[in-house]
């Protein structure tokens, strides 16, 4: 049956020439024709789809029967245009209207596979796909062997969807990806789709407001090792996340469908370097860190110090599937840190005002002009569950002493510590001059009168600081009175 029909619709053409054959199967040899075809013109429901669409369907070949959508000898070629394309998109629950200016390109479904090299205009950028997608008897995807190319996309339209602090507001991205593998067969699946090439982002940011994160650049290189193995390098440069900077951040990982492994990964502040390994399981959240610094500058972490900082540690935790932020984040984790400053400034005083206040206020507005100098600073942290205990932390330095036993929760931002404090710079000179003054003053390894407790709760982002004067007053005089019974002693001692 020969045919050649034309028709004027939907403010645009159609077209149908060729010829069907009537035999055991039917076998087309025939042309659809689109021409401007104004999708608005359709008698659309809820969600109407707008867009100009012209096209070229070639079929060719016994078409399919008893419901198969393929058949060994059928053919289908097409090359299709459409401008001004915009059509509701269900992501997670919510609907959102995607909009791609133009949309071109060509495939061609033989047997089982889908050629298709298509080109769109999208996110004020551009996108290419090139390759081949396996079929199903069914006609639904089986797996992919692709290659994409995004050209200058704009990352602001994610914001639409979801936000967040470390969801993008601003940046383009770039890519030169190859896709293989077959595609899950169902949401619970394990994924096998490798991939190669590279991802970039430039002039990311991330969030906004006070929380807003920064990174000149982006890239992710991943690389196919094997069908169960990738491997990836991610470069980030010139970050700015909550009031830090560093230079660079490179991490190796290789990735599996259970875990993710960190083999190798470094981040560069102004000054050193951090070394860190670690493992990452997807499907439990639950991860382990390991990390150990190098030349580091404590400044670089905290603008309340200032001076040379060894830091080392492990971490390991899970995080959690919904979670809100930090806190939600301190409430699994665990693990211990090393920590050791030696020879530096406290540029800020903090709950050290409150301190110097009580014992000294003349040293207190000389540490307030020039800071504080401490000679270490430092201890072991054991975390639990957010919980972080300490037993030996303690500065030192020529103004005080301090020591402090106690506990923070990183979860509920609460710490609850006590501080032993024994100022030194009031009582230098009469100690260098009478040293068995000294050891009476200081109530030798046991405390003596110008040893101070005090007292620190409340909020961990603003702590309350209090004397404790009764344990000043009642835990000395019987340290003293040894240090008084020990004075013959000395005598004979330093004599000799």
């Amino acid at each position: 049956m020969t045919h050649d029909i034309n028709a004027e619709m939907l403010g645009g053409s159609l077209g149908i020439i060729g010829d069907l054959k009537m035999r055991s199967k039917m076998i087309a040899d025939t042309t659809l024709k689109l021409k401007t075809i104004d999708l608005s013109s359709l008698d659309q429901l809820e969600k109407p789809v707008y867009g100009i669409v012209s096209a070229d369907i070639k079929l060719k070949g016994p078409l399919p029967e008893n419901g198969k959508v393929l058949t060994n000898g059928f053919k289908v070629d097409t090359a299709f245009d459409l401008e001004n394309l915009s059509f509701p998109l269900d992501v997670k629950g919510k609907t959102v209207n995607a909009e791609l200016g133009r949309l071109k390109g060509s495939t061609s479904l033989n047997k089982n596979r889908l050629q298709h090299d298509i080109t769109a205009k999208l996110m004020g950028g551009n996108a290419t796909i090139k390759g081949n997608l396996s079929l199903k008897e069914t006609g639904l995807p089986d797996a992919v062997d692709t290659h994409l190319n995004l050209a200058n996309i704009d990352l602001a339209w994610i914001q639409s969807i979801k936000k967040g602090d470390w969801i993008p507001t601003s940046g383009k991205l770039d890519s030169d990806l190859g896709i293989q593998g077959p595609l899950p067969k169902n949401p619970d699946s394990p994924i096998k789709i490798r991939a190669a090439g590279t991802i970039t982002a430039n002039k990311l940011i991330l969030g906004t407001g006070e929380k807003k994160n920064t990174l000149e650049s982006a890239i992710i290189t991943l690389k196919d090792s094997s069908a169960e193995l990738t491997k990836a390098l991610i470069e980030l440069t010139k970050i700015e996340t909550a009031g830090l900077q560093f230079k660079k951040v490179q991490t190796n990982f290789k990735i599996s469908p259970k875990q993710i492994d960190l083999t190798e990964g470094h981040i560069w502040p102004n000054n050193g370097q951090l070394d860190l390994v670690g493992t990452f399981q997807p499907p439990s959240g639950a991860y382990r860190l390991k990390f150990k610094g190098d030349k580091l500058k404590v400044e670089d972490f905290a603008k309340q110090l200032a001076g040379p900082l060894d830091l080392q540690g492990k971490l390991n935790g899970a995080l959690p599937e919904n979670g809100k932020g930090f806190p939600d984040i301190a409430k699994q984790l665990s693990g211990d840190i090393k920590l050791n400053l030696v020879d530096g400034n406290l540029p800020e005083l903090g709950a050290l005002e409150a301190i110097l206040t009580i014992l000294n206020p003349t040293s207190l507005l000389d540490a307030k002009k020039a800071g504080l100098n401490y000679e270490y600073l430092g201890g072991d942290l054991k975390i639990v569950k957010g919980l972080v205990n300490t037993e030996n932390f303690e500065m030192k330095s020529s103004q005080l002493n301090m020591q402090v036993l106690g506990n923070a929760d990183l979860g509920k931002d609460t710490v609850n510590a006590q501080i032993k404090v024994m100022p030194l710079q009031m009582l230098d000179n009469t100690i260098k001059a009478i040293p068995l003054l000294g050891q009476i003053l200081t109530g030798g390894k046991k405390g003596g009168i110008i040893e101070t407790y005090f007292k620190v709760d409340g909020k961990l982002s603003a702590p309350s600081v209090t004397p404790q004067a009764h344990r000043s007053l009642t835990e000395k005089p019987g340290a003293i009175l040894n240090e008084i019974m020990n004075i013959p002693g000395n005598l004979t001692n330093d004599s000799k």
